[in-house]
Order: structure tokens, then sequence, then C-alpha cells
């Protein structure tokens, strides 16, 4: 959500977004309909409120059981409860009571939106209506198989996406989705990328593409491109995931393109 504040208010210092697990109106969420029921009980209960293990666990569990391996849910358990023992309410208040927070027909850059086939707080229908208002005709939007709200792990190998442009050439396993023909005109494929972290897939697919539009003899290349270094942008805290996700790609990156990456963090609590 932040990042997508972001590109709404500085256009001129975002290239492209990648929006995951984002929220926009939280119509037809049935995990924010039953915080709502709950809000006297937070507002009453300060800024915030206690956690324990089993809170942890239901952060992987209240879309859909069996969407994380447990281990990985256990690690993740050990880390927070070390650090704290309560969480700040914030954001389950102004997720019940505040949104929309981003207007999509002020994002002009490029987008991507992307959900998880079994995310209780981001509703489809919600997420297709953000997508259509979007104004660039540069735009797709994802749905990954086998992943949750909040998923380290990916249980399957397919992806599902919709796009307002013409498909990129097919890998060669890709195979057509099944189903009704797409409504205006876009495109709709199913591909099998080899085995890997659903997040991490996803991430390493826009690199690629990123990547190759950069190459010598694209045709997104224009010019001596890249004439400087890189900014990325992570809505999150320093030390966490996102950033060492993103920096596992800049010896890569900076080899081949000859630039820096510079990051500036903007962080939150997630939703």
């Amino acid at each position: 959500m932040k990042a997508a504040l972001f590109a709404e208010r500085n256009p001129g210092r975002v290239a492209r977004l990648a929006l995951d697990a984002f929220v926009w109106t939280g119509k037809g969420s049935p995990t924010l309909e039953q915080r709502r029921k709950k809000l006297p009980e937070y507002l009453a209960g300060g800024k915030r409120r206690p956690i324990d293990r089993a809170f942890v666990h239901s952060i992987f569990t209240r879309d859909h059981p069996g969407t994380a391996k447990d281990d990985v849910v256990d690690a993740f358990a050990d880390a927070i409860l070390a650090l704290d023992d309560s969480v700040p309410i914030g954001t389950y208040v102004d997720m019940c009571l505040n949104l929309p927070v981003v207007d999509p027909e002020r994002i002009t850059c490029p987008t991507i939106v992307m959900r998880g086939e079994y995310d209780g707080i981001a509703a489809i229908d919600d997420l297709i209506e953000f997508f259509r208002r979007l104004p660039n005709p540069d735009k797709q939007f994802a749905v990954m198989p086998g992943i949750a709200h909040a998923s380290s792990s990916r249980r399957t190998t397919a992806s599902c996406s919709t796009s307002s442009r013409p498909s990129l050439p097919s890998l060669p396993r890709s195979t057509p989705a099944l189903g009704p023909e797409p409504r205006e005109g876009r495109n709709i494929t199913m591909t099998h990328p080899p085995l890997m972290p659903g997040r991490r897939a996803t991430l390493a697919g826009l690199s690629a593409a990123a990547l190759a539009a950069a190459l010598p003899g694209s045709g997104a290349a224009q010019g001596a491109f890249p004439t400087r270094n890189f900014r990325v942008v992570i809505p999150t805290g320093q030390g966490g995931g996102a950033e060492r996700l993103a920096r596992s790609f800049d010896d890569a990156w900076s080899r081949l393109l000859g630039r820096q990456f510079e990051y500036e963090f903007f962080p939150g609590a997630a939703g």
C-alpha cells in the first residue's frame, strides 16, 4: 500500500510498480468483515494488543490452511515473539475505517497487481476494479495459485495472469488457460515455471523481464540506457525479507547494467 501511495504522490520517481498483497477499499473481504465486528474491542484496548504463538500461526492459516510450510511459520513465530509480546492496533483500525487511501487513477506508471488465490483480505473483485481504473494501458493482473495474503511458501507451480497488452512469447512449458474468452481483448496465460517460493518466483520473473528490456538490441531499449543508478523503493524497514530479496539481485544486475542500486525504505505495518 505504501508503494502505491509513493507512486501516486511521486510519479516522476517510479518507472514501474508491482503491488503484492495489496488492499484497495477492502470491499468483499471476509477477514476485514470479521475485524469490523471487533472494532469496539480494538478501540477500547489501547494502542497495542497482545500476541502469542497461536496468533502468529493464524496469520498463515486464516485464509487457507496449507499455504505455508510449518517449519517456516514456526521460525517466523520464534523471531517475532523474541522481539515483543504485542503489536500496534493501528492498521487493524485503519483498514476497517479508513480505506481506500490510494487513488488508482493517479498512478500513471506501468503496474502489475499480484493477488494470492486464497487472499482473504484483498478481494479479487475489489482489486480488478482497482486494476480497471489504472490509466496506463501497460498493466497486468496476476493470480498466484496456492498463495494466501501472507504466505512464505508456494505449494503449486502455476501462475495465471490477465494483461491489457499482448502476451510475451510463451515459455516452452506454457499452456493456454481453460475457460471463456477474456473480456476487453485481454490475454490470459497459465505458465509452469520451475518450483520456487511464490514471491521469489514472481519477482524473479519481473527481474528477468526488466533485464531483457535493458539488453542491447531489445525493442524497449533506447539510447544509452541506463544513464544513472537505479533507485529501489522498499515499503518496509531495513533488514527484512523484502530487502534481502531485492539485494539478492544486486551483483548480477550491477554487472549486466553497469549501474548500482540505491535503496529507500518506507516502513509501516502490513495488513
